[in-house]
């Protein structure tokens, strides 16, 4: 269970690293920033 907990985790942070990159690169800051944000949750 714990390694499905951390696959899931890893996932998660993964996903919203790749969308505040493209946040990034198409100039959306507030999209960015709340993808930022979420992954300090």
């Amino acid at each position: 269970k714990y390694m499905d907990y951390e696959k899931t985790t890893l996932k998660e942070v993964v996903a919203l690293r790749s969308q505040a990159q493209k946040s990034l690169a198409s100039g959306d800051e507030s999209g960015r920033i709340k993808a930022e944000e979420a992954i300090s949750k």
